[in-house]
């Protein structure tokens, strides 16, 4: 289980990271979910989302000296069950974040296995392009 971000700054991640503890603590507070803050060198033609994900523990919070440039936030979630997943975006959608090039609310995604083999880079933009999509439909339902 763990959280992949990209456009968020220091703060952000750590209002993020409180938000998904919180909502994943047991009695005794003693969840904890890896955050991932992907750099700009995961994005390079070979990093793919699998090798982001089996270093989860590695890279938990751990800030990247070059983030990585994306137009909208990425909020990635990966092990959650489906129950988890939308009581993680609820809690993290009320924290009104926003970032990446444009300021805008983050868009969320779930690791799913198809998308394990991928280049970042390339996830990340069939992301956006989807989410930019989503955003004019939408706007024009008023």
């Amino acid at each position: 289980m763990g959280v992949v971000c990209a456009g968020l700054d220091e703060d952000q991640l750590e209002a993020l990271a409180a938000a998904v503890e919180d909502t994943w603590a047991t009695p005794d507070g003693s969840t904890h979910v890896p955050i991932v803050a992907l750099s700009a060198f995961d994005f390079l033609p070979w990093v793919k989302l699998r090798d982001v994900l089996t270093n989860l523990e590695e890279r938990d919070a751990v800030l990247p000296s070059q983030p990585a440039r994306v137009r909208y936030p990425l909020v990635l979630l990966s092990g959650f069950s489906t129950v988890q997943t939308s009581a993680t975006v609820k809690a993290v959608s009320a924290l009104g974040l926003r970032g990446g090039q444009d300021e805008m609310r983050p868009m969320f995604a779930v690791a799913v296995p198809k998308s394990l083999d991928k280049r970042l880079g390339v996830l990340c933009e069939e992301l956006e392009s989807d989410h930019y999509e989503n955003q004019g439909r939408a706007q024009s339902r008023g």
